[in-house]
């Protein structure tokens, strides 16, 4: 269910999350070390992204207080089977790097220029 993935998001980033609560991840597009603190996970904006692959939005606060939307991607057959696959910034304080689009029921990360297109 969406709640069971929102819950295992919760758990994978308080799981990795150092001392002070900080969750310290890459950003693959600058290759800057964020140091970010959850601050939602959006149940809306949960889905399949392939088998037993799916995806939740969460937004995190910086250290350096930008606003940042991560897709956290996780993996598994059952609600207790879910494990943390990887993430990517989708958003930083509000630009798109990439946009979503539905194809049979399953989301699929596009380039800005399909999504607009698309609009």
């Amino acid at each position: 269910t969406k709640d069971n993935l929102a819950e295992a998001v919760v758990r994978y980033v308080k799981s990795e999350s150092n001392r002070n609560m900080k969750f310290i991840v890459e950003d693959p597009e600058t290759g800057k070390n964020l140091e970010l603190v959850l601050l939602k996970v959006h149940k809306d904006r949960l889905s399949a992204v392939g088998d037993d692959q799916y995806f939740a939005c969460a937004d995190f606060k910086a250290n350096d207080n930008k606003v940042y939307d991560l897709d956290v991607f996780m993996n598994g057959k059952s609600a207790e089977e879910l494990s943390f696959s990887k993430f990517l910034v989708h958003k930083e304080e509000g630009i798109k790097r990439y946009g979503w689009q539905e194809e049979k029921g399953i989301w699929k990360r596009v380039p800005l220029e399909t999504e607009e297109a698309e609009d």
